[in-house]
């Protein structure tokens, strides 16, 4: 019993010993535990407001494309259709050139020479034109043909002397037509005068007649009666009977005077018709002829303007091909080639197929030049004005790829260039990047999107 007694009073002993250190524990885990509570409460507000954050934030995605800047509508060759012999060289290779400026001409002695002679011909066939019109319409004169009035130079002086010779040629003729009709004119005044003193001698006559009627018949009285003789009875007689011819012939005459005098004026109209049939008919053979040598004036003349190779655009001259005066330029060939100084800007870039589909022509895209050192240098907007229809493929590293060509205007290579300060305008081949923004989306979509994608592909899995 005694043995006992220790033992429970050991074991009471412990018991009461441990249950402070039991308390203490209990009270450690009770506080562990409201800690977990308020660290799970936390990251549950955490959470919520971070969903909530992501669920209302946007976040804009890109598509994102590396390439060069190229030349704006390409390199521009400079041919020739006919080819020739080169007369003068006006440039070097690598020298800027503006739109207009004369490149080089080509030898064009035989040309110019063919086409003043046509030219000479067509100015004299106008004048003449003129001129046969006037004599036409009866006209008194005549002025130049309206093709005239903007001529310089050598033409001016073919026109002045063409009007000239066909001036003096109408003065002329004017004169011979009215010379011929002055002396018919002049005719038919004799014959007028002379009918007048024809008819005055028919009316003497016819008073003579008159007269020895009356003595005849006196004459005849007396002789019934015997105081005249028969041998002036007859006297008398006779001198009637002249009287009575002399009147025919009179009358005759008078009426050959009429006939000349409307001779005369038919000859006067037939000298007037024949002038205007002549006319006529030389005139529709000189609008023939017009007609002949106005398309081969214009042939001419721009074969002519052909030898005088002009730039086709403002830029730098490149490749040139023709290096000296006299050589041969062949039909065709490229003498060399204008790369366009033009103030737009084009750049050529590639971008992954996954965001092809997001990029369509008229969007804004955010241009960039990688290899420009100023560090204030902006970013520039440009726009996006084509884009491949199919996807194609780099020869160098086999990657699929959509080609896109962004247009950078103006106002924003302005803006680019008073950063600069002026320099150098962009080479085509620098290095460009662009941005094109695509469709906006949340943080949450952003992140959930592999998941939905995931699931999208696992739902249709046989």
């Amino acid at each position: 019993m005694s043995d006992q007694l220790p033992a429970s009073q050991g074991a009471r002993e412990l018991t009461g010993a441990a249950a402070p250190m039991h308390q203490a524990y209990a009270a450690a885990e009770d506080g562990i535990g409201k800690e977990k509570k308020l660290a799970a409460i936390i990251g549950g507000v955490f959470f919520v407001l971070f969903m909530g954050w992501a669920a209302f934030t946007p976040l804009d995605s890109g598509a994102i494309g590396t390439g060069s800047i190229v030349v704006a509508g390409n390199k521009q060759a400079v041919q020739h259709n006919e080819g020739g012999v080169v007369s003068a060289l006006n440039v070097k290779e690598g020298e800027t050139v503006r739109k207009g400026d004369v490149l080089l001409e080509l030898d064009s002695d035989t040309l110019v020479a063919s086409e003043r002679g046509i030219t000479s011909e067509y100015l004299s066939l106008l004048a003449e034109r003129e001129r046969l019109q006037a004599e036409q319409s009866g006209a008194g004169t005549f002025t130049a043909p309206a093709e005239f009035a903007g001529l310089t130079g050598q033409n001016k002086q073919f026109a002045v002397q063409a009007m000239d010779t066909q001036r003096r040629l109408f003065a002329a003729r004017k004169g011979t037509v009215s010379s011929q009709k002055g002396v018919l004119g002049q005719r038919s005044r004799q014959n007028d005068e002379r009918i007048e003193g024809l008819r005055r001698q028919l009316q003497s006559n016819r008073d003579q007649q008159r007269l020895i009627d009356d003595e005849l018949g006196a004459l005849r009285e007396l002789e019934s009666r015997g105081f005249a003789s028969k041998s002036r009875v007859r006297e008398v007689d006779r001198t009637a009977a002249a009287l009575s011819g002399s009147e025919g012939q009179i009358e005759a005459q008078i009426a050959a005077a009429r006939e000349s005098i409307g001779e005369n004026a038919m000859q006067s109209v037939t000298l007037s018709r024949e002038i205007i049939e002549e006319a006529s008919s030389r005139l529709r053979e000189v609008s023939d002829r017009l007609d002949q040598l106005r398309p081969q004036l214009r042939a001419i003349r721009s074969e002519l303007s052909r030898a005088t190779v002009r730039a086709p655009a403002s830029g730098k001259v490149v490749e040139l091909n023709a290096f000296t005066v006299g050589g041969v330029i062949r039909a065709g060939e490229t003498i060399m080639q204008i790369v366009p100084d033009n103030r737009e800007l084009l750049v050529d870039v590639q971008i992954s197929p996954r965001d092809a589909d997001d990029v369509t022509v008229g969007q804004v895209a955010q241009v960039r030049f990688p290899s420009l050192q100023e560090r204030t240098l902006p970013i520039l907007t440009g726009v996006v004005t084509s884009m491949s229809a199919d996807n194609l493929t780099d020869e160098r590293t086999g990657a699929s790829y959509f080609k896109v060509q962004v247009r950078v205007p103006e106002d924003e290579m302005a803006i680019l260039s008073t950063v600069r300060d002026n320099k150098n305008p962009l080479r085509p081949g620098l290095p460009a990047e662009i941005i094109v923004p695509l469709r906006k989306r949340t943080v949450l979509q952003y992140l959930t999107e592999p998941l939905t994608q995931m699931l999208w592909l696992a739902g249709r899995e046989d």
